[in-house]
């Protein structure tokens, strides 16, 4: 789960780990010292079990920065250098499972990328890191030819950006494991924070909203509706559904809600699963 901020964000924290949500993602932060300083104080003394998903690159904080595209990273030197920024965020965290190392990008040049490779891979077995994955933009090229590329990926998806998906199988990551997927309700758009803040933003003496511009907006996601009228679904039960279903998809990397939103986002497998046909429709272009 990505982190929100406050003291409702530790209680999320709290009650998703005893939900059994052991995974939690620093690296997409656009605040990572605020990410730390949360999850030190959910967690002071961490279990065995809890999962740190870490980026690379620096902050003006000097702490590890985000890991939201090629742009902000490129690879130089040696992976330990990478490993750098993780063991220090470990030490601060005071972790007991090694995290995983989420990389931006690899480099370009194919002996440097191997080099990375083989340092990565060295130091998974020597138990510095549980795994490592690299971000894969899928409307840019594909993450490297076979022996040059990741076991894991991650890659934005969701009900409404469903590029990833599109591509064959080999275009997604020759011989690759896994693929994590990342903002599964679009920015707000599926659980209804995008709804909920453009409300609550306006200022009393606002012109009324353009209403082609709403429809615009939220379109394509009235569109939807066949997913949730009479099934006793939501919106997000139907993204994890859907998602969830998907070859190679390993894991679906959640915004981290309210407290009291939690168990029912959580809860979204007691609700009925998508039929054949709804999955059809949804990969309808």
């Amino acid at each position: 789960m990505a982190h929100d901020s406050g003291g409702a964000a530790v209680l999320s924290l709290r009650k998703a780990l005893e939900a059994g949500v052991f995974a939690f993602d620093l690296s997409g932060s656009k605040d990572p010292a605020g990410a730390e300083r949360i999850l030190t104080r959910a967690f002071p003394e961490p279990g065995p079990e809890l999962l740190v998903l870490a980026g690379v690159g620096r902050s003006r904080s000097g702490m590890p920065g985000p890991a939201n595209g090629p742009r902000e990273f490129e690879p130089a030197g040696e992976p330990v250098d990478a490993f750098d920024d993780v063991r220090r965020l470990s030490e601060r965290l005071r972790l007991r499972r090694p995290p995983v190392l989420m990389l931006p990008t690899l480099p370009t040049d194919l002996a440097q990328r191997s080099r990375w490779i083989d340092g990565l891979e060295r130091m998974c077995e020597e138990q510095r890191i549980e795994d490592w994955a690299v971000r894969w933009d899928p409307r840019g090229p594909g993450p490297g030819p076979e022996g040059h590329s990741p076991r894991l990926l991650y890659s934005p998806a969701s009900l409404l950006d469903r590029r990833v998906f599109d591509a064959t199988p080999s275009a997604i990551a020759p011989g690759a494991d896994g693929l994590f997927i990342t903002d599964p309700f679009a920015g707000g758009m599926l659980d209804g924070r995008r709804f909920s803040s453009s409300l609550s933003n306006r200022r009393p003496l606002d012109r009324p909203p353009d209403l082609r511009g709403l429809e615009a907006r939220f379109g394509p996601v009235l569109a939807l509706r066949y997913l949730t009228d009479g099934t006793g679904r939501t919106l997000t039960d139907a993204a994890l559904r859907y998602l969830l279903q998907k070859p190679k998809v390993v894991s679906v990397i959640l915004p981290l809600p309210p407290p009291e939103d939690l168990d029912r986002i959580l809860s979204f497998e007691e609700r009925p699963p998508l039929t054949a046909a709804e999955i059809a429709r949804i990969d309808r272009p």
